[in-house]
């Protein structure tokens, strides 16, 4: 079925009215939020509400219905509807939009030429770190003096996930995964991008891309908009291929491992870090209470850039010295019968060995022991499998969590998570397969100590555990 699309936005005004059909997802309910501060009339439906974008669509007073309340009656008395990509092409939800009539667009393309055309966009791209990264950069310019708009695809502290800003730049978290349904390419080509911080480039998201040449291919699209700066990471050989297909924007630099620029850690401790960074042949040092490799990767991105932007080297030393992470990256969430408890976003096996190592310098003669639910489509399948067991291997004791449901990856099996653990056991290491949450709570109740951290990798809630009692025993 045809369904009806303007050519732009242009025919929008203050008054008019937009609604956005499953409201409560992170770059939806932030793009909404985002419209209201700009004077339009926002509304929206979802299936089900939960912390803390509802909390913010509560705060911003804007109308939230059951998508069980709305027809294709309702949906006329709007001027535009906006699409995001939980809503499936093949659902009676799309037909109903469609049946309206009203003028749909996607979110990011929404962003894209309502709010992101006039401002100096900042899109932090790659497989890991992007949200961490756009929020080092936030912290960053806020104390360099600058009030930035920005989106950010996590929980703050203290913060919400996305504000207008008052200067002319805006971070983006811009990540590769798909649109819409009915427009089928990374979002991040409808950003207006100006700069590019990339992080990392790997194969992720098997569900929608066959090989990490179509993943290739949607960031040489990328570079071949891209207005101004691309800052990336040298140890990531794909970003290089790419860039040697195309590499016509002004201006360019990298940082990592083999880069002349940096950064080279100089120390390391529970405290913090001390790394150097090279700029113009020059070599500046720079600490933060930052730990863990990855971390300080990012954090070496950001600083580059505004090297780039002639900040001060001695006020971008000084905005590095004490800065957040954004919720579940490494969160500390209290201790259970004398372990730490950390919380963590890990779901590709570079990310988990990274953190892993991280943690074991910051909790120098712990035993750590590390809880894995592989449960992304292409964390459940047997695609990284045995790069995830080969990062478990950084922890003294492990538990993996069978995924509760198969992968959804075209031609792939799902997991085995038994195995994983039989491997670790053979090498050493105590390892453990759990299948249900009471005997998840049974292990990190025999194994927990004064002597012990506990990190639990999911970007889910671990079999409930998030949402269990257990977090009522956590002191």
């Amino acid at each position: 079925m045809s369904f009806t699309r303007a050519k732009d936005l242009g025919y929008l005004s203050p008054k008019s009215r937009i609604f956005f059909f499953r409201i409560c997802g992170t770059l939806m309910g932030a793009c909404a939020t985002l419209l209201k501060d700009m004077g339009y009339q926002v509304e929206g439906c979802d299936y089900t509400y939960y912390p803390p974008m509802s909390n913010y669509l509560n705060e911003k007073d804007i109308q939230c219905y059951q998508v069980s309340e709305i027809d294709e009656e309702k949906l006329k008395e709007y001027d535009l509807i906006v699409i995001g990509n939980s809503l499936s092409g093949k659902s009676e939800d799309a037909r109903m939009v469609e049946r309206s009539g009203v003028p749909m667009f996607s979110a990011p393309r929404v962003l894209g030429e309502i709010l992101l055309k006039n401002r100096e966009v900042i899109g932090v791209c790659g497989t890991h770190g992007k949200t961490t990264t756009t929020f080092f950069m936030l912290q960053v310019l806020k104390k360099l003096g600058e009030n930035p708009g920005y989106l950010i695809g996590g929980v703050l502290d203290g913060m919400p996930s996305a504000s207008l800003g008052s200067t002319p730049y805006f971070l983006i978290e811009s990540d590769e995964y798909d649109t819409s349904y009915f427009e089928k390419f990374s979002k991040f080509h409808l950003y207006q991008l100006d700069h590019v911080l990339l992080t990392s480039l790997e194969f992720d998201h098997a569900d929608i891309y066959d090989s990490i040449d179509d993943i290739k291919n949607e960031f040489l699209r990328l570079f071949a908009q891209l207005r101004s700066s691309l800052f990336y990471s040298l140890d990531y050989p794909v970003i290089q291929e790419v860039l040697d297909k195309k590499s016509l924007f002004q201006s360019i630099h990298h940082y990592g491992d083999t880069s002349e620029n940096g950064p080279r850690m100089i120390s390391e401790s529970p405290k913090g870090s001390l790394f150097e960074i090279t700029w113009k042949k020059e070599n500046f040092q720079f600490k933060t209470n930052l730990i863990g490799k990855h971390n300080i990767f990012n954090l070496s991105a950001v600083i580059l850039w505004c090297l780039n932007k002639d900040f001060p080297v001695e006020k971008i030393q000084e905005a590095c010295l004490d800065l957040s992470l954004v919720k579940r990256r490494q969160e500390v969430r209290g201790h259970y019968k004398g372990s730490v408890v950390i919380d963590d976003f890990a779901h590709h096996p570079r990310a988990v060995d990274l953190t892993l190592k991280g943690l074991k310098t910051k909790y120098s003669g712990k035993k750590l022991i590390a809880v894995l639910e592989p449960i992304s489509a292409t964390a459940r399948s047997q695609i990284f499998e045995q790069e995830f067991t080969d990062a478990l291997r950084n922890a003294d004791i492990s538990i993996i969590v069978k995924p509760s449901f198969e992968t959804s990856v075209k031609d792939q099996k799902t997991i085995n998570t038994a195995r994983m653990s039989t491997e670790l056991s053979s090498a050493g290491i105590e390892s453990y397969n759990v299948e249900e949450l009471k005997n998840l709570r049974i292990l990190l109740s025999q194994l927990a100590g004064d002597d012990s951290i506990i990190v639990v990798m999911s970007n889910r809630t671990c079999l409930g555990l998030w949402e269990s009692d257990f977090v009522q025993e956590i002191i």
